[in-house]
């Protein structure tokens, strides 16, 4: 199967006349001796080595020394730092651009936080205003004495 690159950035294709892996115009990776030899390995790895998702560095593995592996955390790191100093300068005039949208945005965070605080006390009063309302109110030895006497002359009527 051989498909042909549409992007200016080179894919890999794979011929089936051939054992030969292109990448693009870039570099050819004859596998017939590989083939031949045993040394069967995975299509991934056998891009050219001018492919944008290659790496350069060799994967940590059980053989790596302690050495190995502190070198290459330090290359790393110094890859990182190198990327951080060659960044461009912040502008002065952005920076105040972002600062005044940060207080702007901490503003409207602390207004619609006061503003939910608010609508929680007025239904929490309301919440009280309706069960002050409902709240029955005991009666009096009197007025209780008075309900029973009224039923009991009732029902001394009816007989």
């Amino acid at each position: 199967m051989r498909r042909e690159a549409r992007s200016p950035t080179p894919i890999c294709v794979e011929a089936t006349t051939t054992t030969r892996l292109t990448c693009g115009e870039a570099d050819r990776i004859d596998v017939t001796n590989l083939v031949r030899d045993g040394a069967f390995l995975s299509l991934g790895s056998l891009h050219c080595r001018s492919h944008p998702n290659r790496k350069t560095n060799d994967p940590i593995s059980y053989n790596s020394t302690f050495k190995d592996r502190a070198g290459q955390a330090a290359e790393a790191k110094q890859k990182l730092l190198d990327q951080y100093k060659s960044r461009p300068p912040v502008d002065e005039k952005v920076a105040a651009e972002r600062a005044a949208a940060a207080e702007r945005k901490e503003a409207m965070k602390v207004e619609k936080a006061a503003a939910k605080k608010a609508e929680r006390e007025a239904a929490v009063a309301a919440a009280e205003a309706e069960a002050a309302k409902s709240v029955v109110v005991p009666k009096t030895e009197a007025e209780l004495k008075a309900a029973r006497d009224a039923r009991y002359a009732k029902r001394k009527a009816k007989r």
